[in-house]
């Protein structure tokens, strides 16, 4: 769940402040990614007020914290070596052990992190990475390939072949035929919406041809 809410789209914009809740052996946790200018800072409850008992955690940081008690079950590095789940961005989705974190980039560049994924590696910026497991993912997580996304397929629904001759007569006429051998039925004639006489062209006057081959479960048929 994000925020509370039953997510299944794999795809589904997770922003960098929202909460990802994580069921997992019969024990409801949240896991939490640390971002901000600063550091985030945790304090026991016992010496809360005394600043020498917080832990900062460097941005990008994963907590895992268990609901209602709010007691930290766990703490994961954004490093090398962990599971890492890309959030935003052109590969969000794409998750697999972190190969390489690249911090030291001089400006305007940013900081980067290479994933080794079921599409191999591949390499993203490093804010737009979350820690999710050590070795292993915490949580199930789903991975579609192009293929298997009915949006990314590429289907051909109608080809449309179309000729403009720009006047009537035995060259019009020429291409009628040519486009019902092509397409296998009668070609539709197109006439000129509007006059313009520098191209010899009168409202109303035949001067295209039109034909379609349309897609069914054969293949594409007249």
């Amino acid at each position: 769940m994000v925020d509370g809410r039953p997510v299944k789209d794999y795809k589904f914009p997770v922003g960098l402040m929202d909460v990802v809740s994580i069921r997992r052996r019969a024990r409801t946790s949240e896991s939490c990614r640390s971002t901000g200018g600063a550091s985030t800072s945790l304090r026991s409850r016992r010496r809360s007020s005394d600043s020498s008992s917080a832990r900062s955690l460097p941005d990008g940081d994963t907590l895992k914290i268990a609901v209602p008690s709010q007691t930290i079950l766990g703490y994961l590095r954004l490093e090398g070596g962990k599971y890492g789940l890309s959030i935003k961005g052109p590969k969000q989705g794409l998750h697999g052990r972190i190969v390489e974190v690249r911090r030291d980039i001089i400006y305007p560049a940013k900081p980067l992190a290479k994933l080794s994924t079921s599409r191999g590696e591949v390499i993203s910026i490093l804010d737009y990475v979350m820690v999710v497991g050590g070795a292993l993912a915490e949580a199930a997580l789903i991975e579609r390939g192009k293929e298997e996304n009915p949006m990314r397929m590429l289907r051909i629904e109608k080809v449309v072949v179309n000729s403009c001759i720009g006047a009537a007569g035995v060259r019009l006429e020429k291409a009628a035929k040519i486009l019902e051998m092509l397409t296998g039925q009668k070609p539709e004639f197109r006439k000129a919406k509007k006059t313009i006489k520098g191209f010899g062209i009168y409202r109303g006057q035949p001067i295209a041809v039109r034909g379609h081959v349309e897609e069914t479960e054969g293949g594409l048929v007249p």
